[in-house]
């Protein structure tokens, strides 16, 4: 009866030994080798007890117990290999085992231990597994290796029980495949876990670096249509700052030429008065040259400064850019026709945004002083989309819509030489708007007013915007188009 249970143990082992080469041969798993080995010893050493029988080997102290020190050795070193830990952990792990294997052959071989001390002088390293795995499973919870520390624990067990209950201890080695089944497949079970759990990971990680990449392929292109948009930006400023050059300064040139050959014509005449004139116009011609030059330079500097960008507070900024205004103008009784509403904070160049109010409350403040009263209004509204939509509002002159295309062109000046100016300020502003991801449109109407719009942030006007609100005794505009768009 012994030999055939030593047979089917040895059967059982050996299909063990196949399934853990075939793992190792296509999973690589560093644990596999291990079990191997360990399972076709131990099958070889179950196949001599089913072939020769116990009592034969029973004479046989020596070679029996090197078998068994075999078996124990690759069975540990296996469960060693399949905790994962660091390598220099399992180094000194698998040393500590080699170490304690040959002490134990030397106590046995030396004493000459029957089967009850052998099981003695190998109990420390069954519980040193046991206390392993246990460990391991606090360590790496989920991971099951708490099925491999009960699956360690059935032989023990048995054989404490059996010494216990004086049962042979010959019967309980034969169910010793039945716990190496159990741990062969818990390994298998805590191995795929582990490596699910690994893909999964791996699976984030590269996730998340496809995130990153998108992320950073979204930040490449919108910095590459950001400088497009410069780039194109530029080209339109350098063609309409050579138109500049080519128009508006070839007339006052022109005339400083021209007044010169007429008053070196007028040398010989001895007339004072001639000769002041032509002079008094040169003094003029030259003053627009320098107002031209200086308007130029203006427009120059708002496209080419480099924003620093941080949290602005648009209400200080607004009262700031009135005071500049109104002691720039000389006429301090302009502010009780403005009426600044409260401004939220947002992010931009605070410099570059106070021209943009220094600009406007000027323009606004100059068409609205022939009103009775003059009033301008500086305020802010949330559009239906949530959209910040800032506005300074006037009663003054106004002009036609049919001109709006033009009305953000360098030196166009709607109303002619009716008011002082160089028709760059709203352009500055067109551009402060635009360099700041916005957009700046008017509304309208002759002889009633005008309401500048703008947006930070925003490259589009939005849609559904309620109207303004209204300064007393003034005319409301709603429509929120923006001229071309």
């Amino acid at each position: 009866m012994q030999q055939v249970l030593a047979g089917g143990g040895a059967l059982t082992l050996g299909v063990l030994a196949l399934l853990f080469w075939f793992v190792w041969q296509r999973l690589r798993y560093p644990s596999a080798p291990w079990f191997c080995a360990c399972f076709a010893a131990a099958a070889m050493l179950y196949a001599a007890y089913a072939a020769l029988g116990t009592d034969l080997l029973g004479g046989v102290l020596q070679p029996l117990v090197a078998a068994r020190l075999v078996v124990a050795l690759l069975f540990g070193q296996a469960l060693i290999q399949l905790t994962g830990l660091p390598r220099p952990w399992r180094r000194r792990l698998s040393r500590a085992l080699l170490a304690y294997g040959v002490l134990a052959y030397l106590i046995v071989v030396a004493l000459a231990l029957g089967r009850q001390g052998q099981m003695m002088v190998w109990m420390p390293v069954a519980l040193a597994q046991v206390l392993l795995f246990a460990w391991m499973a606090r360590r790496e919870p989920g991971q099951g290796h708490t099925l491999v520390c009960l699956a360690l624990l059935i032989l023990p067990l048995a054989y404490a029980t059996a010494a216990a209950l004086s049962l042979p201890l010959t019967w309980v080695r034969y169910q010793a495949p039945a716990p190496f089944v159990l741990v062969a497949m818990a390994a298998l079970m805590v191995r795929m876990t582990r490596e699910r759990e690994q893909l999964a990971t791996a699976l984030q990680q590269r996730t998340q670096a496809e995130r990153a990449l998108q992320d950073s392929h979204a930040r490449l292109d919108l910095h590459v249509r950001e400088r497009t948009q410069e780039l194109e930006l530029l080209l339109q400023h350098q063609d309409s700052f050579n138109r500049s050059v080519a128009h508006d300064l070839r007339g006052p040139v022109g005339s400083i030429a021209a007044y010169a050959r007429v008053l070196l014509e007028t040398l010989d005449q001895q007339n004072p008065a001639l000769l002041r004139s032509g002079l008094q116009r040169l003094a003029d011609s030259a003053d627009q040259v320098v107002r031209t030059l200086q308007a130029l330079l203006r427009l120059a500097r708002a496209s080419e400064v480099k924003l620093q960008r941080q949290p602005v507070p648009l209400g200080p900024l607004a009262q700031a850019a009135l005071a500049e205004v109104l002691q720039a103008d000389g006429q301090p009784d302009d502010r009780r026709a403005v009426q600044l509403l409260p401004l939220p904070q947002v992010v931009g160049d605070g410099e570059v945004l106070r021209q943009l109010f220094v600009n406007l409350l000027a323009n606004a403040l100059k068409f609205s002083r022939g009103a009775a009263p003059p009033r301008v209004v500086v305020g802010c509204q949330q559009a239906a989309d949530g959209t910040e939509v800032f506005y300074v509002r006037d009663n003054g002159a106004g002009f036609s819509m049919a001109h709006a295309q033009r009305l953000f062109q360098p030196f166009v000046r709607l109303h002619g030489r009716a008011y002082e100016g160089t028709g760059v300020g709203l352009s500055i502003c067109q551009r402060i708007v635009h360099r700041h991801g916005g957009e700046i449109w008017a509304e309208s109407q002759p002889g009633v007013g005008t309401v500048f719009r703008f947006t930070l942030g925003r490259p589009r006007p939005p849609q559904h915007l309620p109207p303004p609100v209204a300064a007393p005794h003034a005319p409301t505009f709603s429509a929120p188009a923006a001229p071309g768009s």
